[in-house]
């Protein structure tokens, strides 16, 4: 009995993960979902759309320009582990590097952030700060923090 309840709770976090985390396959399409709702929640007008769109498509340009991409750092550390010998120093460089592009990622999204702050009134930047508050709580309560 102990072991049919293993099986079915691994089984129930394995299926919440494998759905949860599919839902957009491209950053493209989590930036365009995140510009979607924020247009729409803090009901933005034209300017401010406008502003929300130059943003968007400057977060997407900069991801492109400094090379950010998960997926080739893991492909590089799994084809490390599959060698003969495993050669930490490369492993090291290869996680330094992709850290190194999300530091200035981290960099320039928060220079955009004050971008659109500017943009905002008062009653959309506590609309906004509301939201925020909301998701961040949602976060820490999936992952048990």
């Amino acid at each position: 009995m102990k072991k049919i309840f293993v099986i079915l709770l691994i089984s129930s976090i394995s299926l919440g993960f494998l759905s949860n985390c599919r839902r957009f396959k491209t950053f493209e399409e989590r930036v365009e979902w995140v510009t979607s709702k924020l247009s729409s929640k803090l009901d933005l007008d034209d300017e401010q759309k406008k502003a929300l769109d130059k943003i968007k498509l400057d977060i997407i340009g900069k991801k492109d320009e400094i090379g950010l991409n998960r997926g080739k750092a893991m492909e590089e550390v799994i084809a490390e582990i599959k060698k003969d010998t495993f050669d930490k120093e490369r492993v090291n460089t290869i996680f330094t590097s992709n850290q190194e592009k999300r530091d200035k990622m981290r960099r320039f999204f928060i220079d955009k952030m004050a971008e659109f702050h500017t943009v905002l009134r008062p009653e959309q930047r506590e609309k906004l700060a509301s939201l925020m508050q909301k998701f961040s709580h949602k976060r820490r309560k999936y992952w048990g923090q």
